[in-house]
């Protein structure tokens, strides 16, 4: 029996997940050469029991586009210098893309990969051996729920990644790094920004102090939203304590001692200054190319 070209490793954190949403549009794709492994804890040894040249991941709660896997593997089939892709998503089952709330990159994508994991999760495709060689999954717990920016960091240090600029599956809006296990979640993030730093310091050490304050910002706008201000503000004055520049670390913690609706208006004013240097610079980009 010939072996599949892609393996696809669908992960089942609990015996009572329902894996029939998922499974229904994995089973639709109009590539189908492929075979689906489920693995509980440890995709590691799903893959060890793999037979594709290329692996694939999908978590209860992703939704694939028919055309996705085909589309993938055809980018990767036509760049055999390519050792990996990725693509957009759909947020949270609406018209909402990962693309229009974080800047999507290809090629060397270490650097600005360190700062935000931009990859949405689900979305890679790889050859099996790149995985191999890395070492798959760092599975020893150091890293929690980051396990895939630890290893897509891994990558990027020795592979550049392709982007289809669609989106082809639908994925929920992250987890807030609020709640009762965000600080253990904090803690991974940062484990993954320094053992990165300490493997390729020439490459990273500048982004050291940016990347820990990125990490400190989202938690705190996570917890403002929440209305865990006190903690908020712990999280924003950690931020300026990484990156005293950091103008919207300022503001988000002017704002947690405002009212819900001040704070509104803050990130509404924020989000349009963002809008308007991203027309600017595509006005530029426009102007250059003509």
């Amino acid at each position: 029996m010939p072996k599949p070209a892609v393996s696809i490793i669908l992960s089942q954190k609990n015996s009572e997940d329902d894996l029939s949403s998922v499974l229904k549009t994995i089973c639709a794709q109009t590539f189908s050469d492929f075979e689906i492994l489920t693995a509980s804890q440890h995709c590691n040894q799903a893959v060890a029991n793999a037979h594709g040249d290329f692996l694939a991941f999908a978590d209860q709660d992703h939704r694939w586009m028919p055309s996705k896997l085909q589309k993938q593997m055809l980018t990767l089939r036509e760049n055999p210098e390519i050792s990996w892709c990725y693509c957009d998503a759909f947020l949270s089952y609406t018209q909402s893309r990962c693309g229009e709330t974080v800047r999507l990159h290809a090629g060397n994508i270490l650097r600005p990969l360190l700062v935000k994991n931009f990859i949405p999760p689900g979305s890679v495709l790889l050859r099996r051996p790149v995985f191999d060689a890395a070492g798959g999954f760092d599975e020893s717990g150091s890293y929690l729920s980051s396990e895939e920016w630890e290893l897509w960091i891994r990558l990027a240090a020795e592979h550049p990644i392709a982007l289809l600029n669609e989106p082809l599956m639908s994925i929920p809006l992250p987890g807030p790094l609020a709640g009762p296990d965000s600080e253990q979640r904090q803690t991974s993030m940062k484990r993954v920004v320094e053992s990165a730093v300490a493997r390729d310091r020439d490459r990273l050490k500048d982004l050291r102090s940016e990347s820990l304050a990125e990490i400190c910002i989202s938690a705190g706008n996570a917890n403002l939203k929440a209305d865990q201000r006190d903690q908020a503000r712990l999280n924003f004055e950690e931020a300026l304590t990484h990156a005293p520049l950091r103008s919207d670390a300022y503001l988000s913690w002017v704002s947690s001692f405002l009212s819900s609706e001040a704070q509104q208006q803050i990130r509404d004013l924020h989000n349009l200054g963002r809008q308007l240097q991203k027309t600017e610079k595509t006005k530029a980009a426009e102007k250059m190319g003509a």
